[in-house]
């Protein structure tokens, strides 16, 4: 398959990405999560955000890594606009045979307090290869570390991680993983849903499907800037 256009992503894609993401609340509840539906149904935007996530780096990687379960979505996208292969990272790995090699590492906490099990079979990722790994939200950075960690027992280059909504509740990491995203979490808090409850602080739940966080959060509608973030306050927007 021949490389698609990888070029710099401008403003408009941004508002247009932003402009589809939407907050959501289930009756009866306080709290909301995060509705990423929206991405995946506009034909327009699934085409652009492959070639989008992967001139967030200048680096050529050569092979694209992406976590299970919306990292797999997005990093295929992304590894097809680059024109090189690509390499799902499993979580809770069963493995086809005994003879079967492969690279694990856990996680530490994730945005539900989780440790998780990565890996992937070693011969996937080779020595030598530059490897970019691609996820839709990155939030305590434990997911974009292991991988990390995993790229480096293959002997790999790792050029850093690339995601659509970066809310990282450290920001030293995205110097130090690198990190690298499309949208920053404080500019979804201006959503429609956001601002109809202004001053109530509502809570942030997990995506969909996939539960509350008990971690560490972001804290919206108290005014100011950046989120606050702490143990046993309230949830948090859902990620890596």
């Amino acid at each position: 398959m021949g490389k698609v256009a990888v070029q710099r992503v401008d403003g408009d894609f941004r508002r247009r990405l932003a402009a589809a993401f939407n907050w959501q609340t289930d009756r009866g509840e306080r709290g909301m999560y995060a509705d990423l539906t929206g991405w995946w149904r506009d034909p327009d935007l699934i085409r652009e955000l492959g070639p989008a996530l992967g001139s967030l780096y200048d680096g050529s990687p050569t092979v694209v890594l992406g976590p299970v379960s919306r990292g797999a979505l997005v990093g295929a996208l992304t590894a097809a606009a680059l024109g090189v292969g690509f390499v799902e990272v499993r979580k809770e790995i069963a493995q086809a045979s005994d003879s079967d090699r492969w690279v694990k590492r856990t996680t530490g906490p994730d945005y539900r307090d989780r440790h998780v099990v990565f890996g992937f079979r070693r011969d996937l990722v080779r020595a030598g290869d530059r490897v970019l790994m691609v996820d839709d939200w990155a939030d305590t950075g434990a997911t974009a570390r292991v991988v990390r960690a995993l790229v480096d027992d293959c002997g790999a280059h790792w050029i850093g991680a690339a995601c659509i909504v970066d809310g990282l509740t450290d920001p030293r990491l995205r110097r130090d993983l690198p990190l690298r995203a499309l949208l920053d979490l404080r500019s979804l808090r201006s959503t429609p849903y956001v601002r109809r409850t202004e001053g109530q602080a509502p809570r942030l739940f997990g995506r969909k499907g996939e539960g509350r966080s008990g971690a560490c959060g972001a804290e919206l509608a108290r005014g100011g800037g950046a989120e606050r973030a702490g143990r046993g306050g309230v949830g948090v927007v859902p990620g890596s």
